[in-house]
């Protein structure tokens, strides 16, 4: 082999190589910008739908909640329906709890 050539198949066995140009550096700033905002956004997105979620579970369990335990004139089929929500609701929450401490 010459010695001004390398020897690819020697250096990368199971890789890929590319060659690109170089990217100018507004063109670098930008892609970065983009980058940025589409992370906050994500996050952004990520964020509200954990806050509806939890939201909606707090609404659900404190109506569960009021039918099943507190609501006295509650027939024995409402106060059912409330204390198996509520068992789910606290046996889910209990669930993910767990599941992050031993992750």
């Amino acid at each position: 082999m010459p010695a001004d050539q390398i020897n690819v198949n020697a250096t990368v066995l199971n890789g890929e190589i590319s060659v690109k140009p170089e990217e100018h550096p507004a063109d670098r700033a930008l892609r970065l910008k983009t980058q940025h905002r589409q992370e906050v956004i994500a996050d952004f997105q990520s964020a509200a739908v954990f806050v509806t979620l939890l939201l909606g579970v707090i609404l659900v369990g404190g109506l569960a909640g009021y039918e099943g335990v507190l609501d006295s004139s509650a027939s024995a089929d409402t106060k059912r329906w409330g204390q198996t929500v509520l068992s789910a609701i606290l046996a889910g929450g209990i669930s993910f709890v767990v599941g992050r401490a031993t992750r």
